[in-house]
């Protein structure tokens, strides 16, 4: 009868699978997910957490091409539990990367702010926020944010490299690629390095090994995986919500995979209807383009 622990046994379901301490298959994942929602909103239909884990729901489906979002309706839900509970930090975190989803940054970075604000070790918002900064072309602010979370002791890095080699972070950056969560023991940190300074190309033998290498260590997941190797050429992977619009993704935004995306998750519904964010823009009727 504690709606708090039902809230939270329902969020986690699909972020057990997303950080890869699951295996469970996805209608498993949603089946759990809504009987648990179901369970706290008996107890407290006001419950903020559970309001936007099930808008979350959709914005995974949607992020991961399993069925068009609605995207006016998901940023809706989670204001509706933001309109409960203003200091719901997951609430703001997903907000804001909803926002970031539809290519909005101006308004996906107060969230990650705001939540900051109210959680200040809350570490999903610092690297939301320092993705959303880097992707706004703002990496001296990137970097002063990187800096305090690491003071903060709260920083996973894999998703800073593209900003780590633009600003020239070389020991940074061979540090993050060597940790035991990323590449620890594969022997080309130098040609990587190289890689994510000159992302205008694309590094296909990089990328092979790589993959070569994770699938005997398997020490990253598909979405780690995806933050890596995209900037350098790996399109068919799918990277997050906040890092596409980074210059290093230049290439991405480009791609076939990346219109399919667009389209495939309600996010050119989503434009057509509210107006397209200003790294892309219509093209006839029915076709958009990215810088």
């Amino acid at each position: 009868k504690y709606a708090n622990a039902w809230e939270m046994r329902a969020a986690l379901q699909s972020l057990m699978e997303e950080y890869g301490y699951s295996s469970a298959s996805q209608s498993e994942i949603d089946q759990r997910t809504i009987e648990f929602a179901n369970r706290a909103l008996a107890i407290n239909p006001q419950s903020s957490t559970t309001i936007a884990v099930l808008a979350k729901r959709k914005m995974s489906a949607a992020q991961n091409q399993r069925q068009r979002g609605d995207y006016a309706a998901i940023i809706s839900e989670y204001e509706r539990a933001l309109g409960f509970n203003p200091r719901d930090a997951s609430a703001l975190n997903w907000l804001g990367l909803a926002y970031g989803d539809v290519g909005d940054l101006k308004a996906s970075l107060p969230n990650f702010s705001r939540c900051l604000e109210y959680e200040p070790l809350y570490g999903p918002c610092f690297i939301n926020q320092i993705a959303t900064l880097a992707a706004m072309g703002r990496d001296a602010e990137a970097l002063a944010a990187y800096r305090a979370a690491l003071n903060a002791g709260i920083m996973k890095t894999y998703s800073m490299l593209p900003l780590l080699a633009r600003t020239g972070q070389e020991i940074t950056f061979k540090a993050t690629a060597n940790s035991p969560s990323v590449l620890f023991g594969w022997r080309r940190h130098d040609q990587l390095y190289e890689a994510f300074r000159h992302p205008e190309r694309t590094y296909p033998d990089l990328i092979a090994d790589i993959q070569r290498f994770n699938q005997k260590t398997r020490q990253m997941n598909q979405a780690d995986l995806a933050s890596l190797l995209v900037p350098i050429g790996a399109f068919d992977l799918v990277p997050s919500s906040t890092e596409i619009w980074d210059g290093s993704f230049a290439g991405y935004r480009r791609s076939t995979q990346f219109k399919t995306k667009i389209r495939n998750s309600g996010v050119h519904d989503y434009w057509r209807k509210h107006g397209f964010p200003p790294q892309c823009k219509a093209v006839g009727k029915d076709d958009f383009k990215c810088d």
